[in-house]
């Protein structure tokens, strides 16, 4: 693996750890619930009511750190890029989640 990759991966798996770190500082102050509900609220805004809207931007984000990252033989770039696209699956899998709560009754 060239080393370009190598320091890529490891900024992507520092950027998880600081992630980490910080839901658990959020998690043992209270502020959990707090933050995801802004960030709800931000995503809606960004993508109003459609369940594969976030993924979709997030994939757009990555694809172009990505690329930038490979051209421009960024290793900051590149590893934002991963970590981007974890997170654009971790967003997926979220949209596929459905709510019991959300359906009609006859």
């Amino acid at each position: 693996m060239s080393d370009l990759f190598k320091q890529s991966l490891t900024i992507a798996a520092l950027m998880g750890l600081v992630v980490l770190v910080y839901l658990g500082f959020l998690v043992i102050t209270g502020q959990f619930n707090q933050v995801l509900l802004k960030h709800e609220k931000f995503w809606g805004g960004v993508c109003r009511d459609e369940k594969q809207g976030p993924p979709a931007v997030l994939a757009v984000v990555a694809g172009v750190l990505l690329l930038t990252g490979l051209v421009r033989e960024n290793p900051w770039l590149l590893g934002s890029g991963f970590a981007t696209v974890v997170w654009c699956y971790v967003k997926h899998r979220q949209s596929l989640v459905e709510d019991p709560f959300d359906q009609n009754e006859p």
